[in-house]
């Protein structure tokens, strides 16, 4: 039976979140409205879906180079029937840019309730991930959020489904649609398949991960027939441009340690003291290393799957795109975020004398992160002699 303090503090948590997420639809809403773009080249991704509407190929050499777009195709073919009905406008690219972020967040929910039957953090976790997507994951008409969504149903699938069969292939598939939106998306594809191999059956996971390759190696021939010059601009034009600098990545660590610093600082104390306590042990059945029995992992140990997205996504982020000059924390809140806060709500530690300790830090860390992320003066619009 629930105490009267802890359903105050349920119902503070909720309220918190539901505050937080109703000013970010708000955020979003105002922000779908600007009738100019609100990023650079935010019009290129109206250019390739109005090739599609008037039924050509942007990636034929007579639509280049004013189709050219490095960024994938699924993105225009989702908005293609947003676009033939409400017009092919950035506001009808921010809508459904907004829809998938909506999405990504309900899926934060899902997981987060499936696991812990709480509402409030379930809530708590949709506000970070919503409010990260709409600041820097991308409001605009880009293909960001969609990707992100798929990049997230690709890994909380299959956990959701406790990785069975069909959870895998319908994971395996999304995660293809997600590289076809954004390349850098089919990371999930690789979580899943280590994952399985190190930590459920290497069976499981080389065979997954085998036929994940074939399937992937023949829509790239499939593709390269359909659009001759698709990977010339995706690979070819995002390489010419990449530009690795070391600084860079620094500069981005540093803002999102001063970004969630209580919650990190939280979430180590409580990892630390609960080992300490015996509440927490890291489960080794027999030798650390299997290689022989193909149904057994490769490793006997216990590790907890959103964890483990968000060690990958860190260190992918770390080595390949975080030094990359032209994208600033973009990354961080479509890859980072989600996984660590969907891991965060689910299996950090806290017992009842340190609930309201616990939901205070929540509390003042999402606000005081949308305060500087979701600012108000952000939706001033000036005219040109302002």
């Amino acid at each position: 039976m629930i105490s009267r303090k802890n359903q105050f503090l349920e119902v503070l948590l909720y309220c918190g979140a539901t505050t937080a997420i109703l000013w970010a639809i708000y955020f979003s809403l105002a922000t779908i409205r600007i009738p100019y773009q609100i990023e650079y080249r935010e019009g290129a991704s109206l250019v390739m879906t109005d090739f599609l509407l008037k039924g050509e190929n942007p990636f034929a050499f007579d639509s280049q180079p004013l189709a050219m777009n490095n960024y994938g195709f699924v993105y225009s073919m989702v908005v293609y029937p947003f676009a033939a009905f409400l017009g092919n406008t950035l506001a009808t690219h921010r809508v459904v840019t907004f829809i998938f972020i909506g999405l990504s967040g309900i899926l934060g929910f899902v997981t987060v309730y499936e696991k812990t039957q709480s509402s409030s953090l379930a809530l708590a976790c949709t506000a970070f991930i919503m409010i990260g997507l709409i600041a820097y994951g991308g409001i605009g008409a880009f293909p960001s959020s969609l990707g992100t969504f798929l990049f997230l149903l690709a890994l909380l699938f299959p956990l959701l489904k406790s990785f069975n069969r069909s959870s895998i292939v319908l994971s395996f598939l999304i995660s293809l649609a997600a590289f076809y939106t954004k390349p850098y998306f089919l990371l999930s594809s690789a979580i899943v398949s280590s994952y399985l191999f190190f930590f459920v059956s290497k069976k499981k996971g080389l065979l997954f991960g085998i036929l994940f390759l074939i399937v992937f190696l023949l829509s790239l021939v499939v593709i390269g027939r359909l659009f001759p010059l698709y990977f010339i601009n995706i690979f070819i034009g995002n390489v010419s441009n990449a530009n690795m600098i070391f600084g860079h990545l620094l500069d981005q660590l540093k803002i999102l340690f001063l970004s969630f610093y209580p919650v990190l600082l939280f979430a180590l104390a409580m990892l630390i003291f609960s080992f300490f306590k015996g509440r927490t042990r890291f489960k080794i059945d027999g030798s650390l290393v299997n290689v022989s029995k193909w149904e057994r992992p490769f490793l006997s140990l216990s590790f907890n799957f959103l964890f483990y997205s968000f060690v990958c996504s860190l260190f992918v982020f770390v080595l390949v795109l975080g030094p990359h000059k032209g994208n600033y924390l973009n990354y961080a809140f479509q890859l980072l975020v989600p996984t660590f806060f969907c891991w965060f709500f689910v299996k950090i530690p806290f017992w009842n004398e340190s609930k309201l300790f616990f939901i205070f830090i929540v509390l003042i860390n999402l606000f005081s992160w949308e305060r500087d992320v979701l600012n108000p003066v952000m939706l001033k619009q000036k005219d040109s002699k302002e």
